[in-house]
Order: C-alpha cells, then structure tokens, then sequence
C-alpha cells in the first residue's frame, strides 16, 4: 500500500492526527469537506514520508477515542498496521 492512499482527518479537537517517524515527513493539505447536517468543516491529509524513513506512526482521535497505527516499509511502499484503539478520560 502507497503510504499516500492513505486519509488522515481533522477537525478542531474533536477529530486529529499526530505523525512520529525515524525522519521528517510532510502532512499535505488535500480538500475540506463539510458535513451537512452538523455542518462541521473537516479537512483531508495525505502523508508522504521522508525520503529515508523506514517507519512512521499515526496518532488518531475521534470524539476521546485514540487509534494508533503504524506505516513500515522501504522504498515509499508502506504496509499498514492498527497497533492499538482506547478511550481516552
């Protein structure tokens, strides 16, 4: 799986996304999309990694659920793995 397949959302503190990788990687802006009964403004990530990481880390959360997983992998083909989901206090 192409790591840039991948969508990462955000939305105020209700809904984000931290990265951790070995080396810099960059999150790109890729549209908004409005929700249209809440009307909530949410807005679409793709991440490419950096040009020699090997591994990187997806910190989601969604309404104090935390979903963690991770992306590993050489040559900018990166396979997809959930490392843990909680509820966060």
């Amino acid at each position: 799986m192409d790591v840039r397949e991948s969508k990462f959302y955000c939305a105020g503190q209700d809904v984000s996304f931290a990265v951790f990788s070995d080396y810099p990687c960059r999150a790109t802006f890729v549209e908004s999309i409005t929700l249209p009964i809440s009307y909530t403004l949410i807005e679409v990530y793709t991440i490419e990694p950096g040009a020699h990481s090997h591994w990187i880390v997806v910190q989601q959360r969604n309404d104090g659920r935390v979903i963690l997983g991770s992306l590993s992998g050489m040559e900018k083909r990166f396979q997809k793995t959930k490392l843990m989901t909680s509820r966060s206090n």
